[in-house]
């Protein structure tokens, strides 16, 4: 299990956050710029941090789902990325254990 370093992005982490996208993903930029000014908000962002650098990242898009008539509100988890050189070392389950309590806390 690594080190638990993650936290809710910050504004200055957003150079970092869309880097890591770009070099994860193989989307047209017009989608990309899309998604960083339409859905993307910091604070349903997590990063994990390795040092002073922002190691993977992940977002957790608020959502209503409709269960048996009832609405439910939960989180549609996107964006799901590392950096090539620290794959392997339990970032992204860290990131997502993070993020259940997290939605737990907000509701």
């Amino acid at each position: 299990m690594s080190k638990l370093n993650v936290r809710v992005a910050r504004e200055e982490d957003l150079p970092a956050i869309r880097q890591i996208w770009d070099i994860c993903f193989d989307d047209p930029i017009e989608f990309t710029d899309w998604y960083f000014a339409n859905k993307y908000s910091v604070q349903n962002t997590v990063a994990y941090e390795e040092g002073r650098e922002i190691a993977a990242c992940m977002q957790v898009l608020p959502m209503e789902l409709i269960m048996r008539g009832k609405t439910c509100k939960t989180g549609f988890v996107v964006g799901v990325s590392t950096r090539p050189e620290y794959r392997g070392q339990g970032y992204a389950g860290d990131m997502l254990r993070y993020s259940f309590g997290l939605m737990k806390k907000r509701g």
